[in-house]
Order: structure tokens, then C-alpha cells, then sequence
């Protein structure tokens, strides 16, 4: 029997605004994106439904593929991200049935596990370490800020790190390099303030479920229903997708322009 695989990443707000300087502000925002769009690699790409928005939805052949899946991307996110917090849950699929079906059940079996949290609590620290001042956590790193030393977590550090590998993405889609060295000049200024906006779709889950208006699962052929309504959803979240990064280029074209 095949079996589906939902995973989120939880808490992403606060993971991202865990501090108030833009640049590990951007690294994480890459993290959370990476996780869930670029980590599963092009061995997995078969197997997903779709995704994005910090959560995705895979499809395996067998429980055992689906188990094995899941432990590749926890070992991977607890080794090297730490401060993220995934859930993942598995659900058996029969493809003779609504897949509609499945998947709201994998969802509500998704919400309960993320209700319960049984693994929340965890040491943060012995009392004998140095404390990273923005996560509280015991600092692994000195970095150099400005003339000062500082001392960070793994997850700062992460952050800071991941925030230079965003710079391609932020290119294609900010093309104008007089965007990118006005943030440059800020720091030179008397005045340097610069206004952060947070941009997150809304009621994005209403417009999924709506599309299961366009289906009927009570005639016709079930399985090839399903594999349609996977199809269609697949194609919709790769729209969304589109749309977002097309209206993030048309808004950063200068007024004068």
C-alpha cells in the first residue's frame, strides 16, 4: 500500500524573527525555504505533491519508503539546523479511494502531533557555558562584530551563514543593482532607518480546498481521479509559486522607470 508523508515547518515566525537584524532575519527565511523545497533533493522529486510555505506533502510506494524518507530529512535537520522545529507524519493511501479523503486525514493527523508536542521540552543549558545574547543558548562561535567579539549559538551562526546563499535568489529577483547599493548607502547616512515589511499569503489553504470543488470522487474511475486531482494540485501550487516571485519583481521596479 502506498503511503503519504506531510511535513511543516512549525513555528516559522518566530524562527525567523528570533532577532531584529536583517541579515539573520533573510538566512533564516533561506533555511525555512530550503528545507522544504531544496533538501528532499531530485531523488525525491517524483514523489512530491507539492509544497512550499515552510510544509509538503510526498507520495512512496510503501511505508518503508516513506519511514525511510522521513528519517533522511530529520537527521539532516537536526545535524545541521538547529532552532528548527519539523513535524512529520506518514498515512496509509489506497488508491482505490478519494485521495481527498487521505489527505484531509493525514492533515488532521498533523495537527494533533504538532497539539501534543511530547518532545518540547529539552535542556538549554548546563549554567556553565556562555550564552548567546539573542537565542540563549550556549554560544559555539566568535564572530566579530564591528571593533567587538560576540558569541553565538549554532543557530545564529547558521543563520548568518545561510544569509549569503540567498544572495543569488535575492538577485533574480531584485535585477535592478540600484535597489541592492541603496541598502548599502543606508549605513553612511546621518538617518540610516530602513522599515521592514513581512509579505505572507493569506488564506492559501482556502484556495487548495476550493479545488476540490472542480472534482467529483463519486463516478467515474477513482484512481485516475486521484492522479488527476494530484496533477492539479501540483500545477497549482508551482502557479502560486510563479505568481509570488512575478509580483515581487514587478514590485521592486522603480517608480521612475
Amino acid at each position: 500500500m502506498e503511503y503519504l508523508v506531510l511535513w511543516e515547518v512549525s513555528k516559522k515566525q518566530r524562527y525567523i524573527f528570533a532577532s531584529n537584524k536583517l541579515v539573520e532575519n533573510k538566512g533564516a527565511s533561506y533555511i525555512i525555504e530550503y528545507i522544504t523545497e531544496e533538501l528532499p533533493g531530485e531523488g525525491y522529486r517524483g514523489n512530491l505533491i507539492y509544497g512550499g510555505g515552510g510544509g509538503s506533502l510526498y507520495r512512496f510506494p510503501d511505508e518503508a519508503a516513506a519511514r525511510e524518507f522521513v528519517g533522511e530529512i530529520s537527521k539532516e535537520v537536526l545535524v545541521n539546523y538547529p532552532g528548527i522545529e519539523v513535524f512529520m507524519v506518514t498515512q496509509p493511501y489506497d488508491a482505490q479511494k478519494p485521495i481527498n479523503q487521505t489527505i484531509q486525514e493525514v492533515y488532521q493527523k498533523l495537527g494533533k502531533k504538532k497539539g501534543q508536542r511530547k518532545h518540547s521540552g529539552y535542556q538549554i543549558s548546563f549554567g556553565i557555558e556562555r550564552r548567546c545574547e539573542a537565542t540563549g543558548f550556549p554560544a559555539s562561535f566568535i564572530v566579530k562584530d564591528d571593533k567587538d567579539k560576540k558569541y553565538v549559538s549554532c543557530e545564529l551562526h547558521t543563520k548568518q551563514a545561510n544569509s549569503k546563499n540567498s544572495t543569488g535568489k535575492l538577485k533574480r529577483l531584485v535585477p535592478d543593482e540600484r535597489l541592492l547599493k541603496q541598502f548599502e548607502e543606508l549605513k553612511d547616512e546621518e538617518k540610516n532607518y530602513m522599515a521592514l515589511v513581512n509579505i505572507d499569503g493569506n488564506r492559501m489553504g482556502k484556495m487548495f480546498n476550493d479545488l476540490l470543488s472542480y472534482f467529483d470522487f463519486s463516478q467515474g474511475n477513482i484512481e485516475e481521479k486521484n492522479e488527476e486531482y494530484i496533477r492539479a494540485v501540483k500545477k497549482l501550487s508551482d502557479n502560486v509559486k510563479i505568481a509570488y516571485e512575478n509580483a515581487f519583481i514587478h514590485m521592486n521596479v522603480p517608480l521612475d522607470s
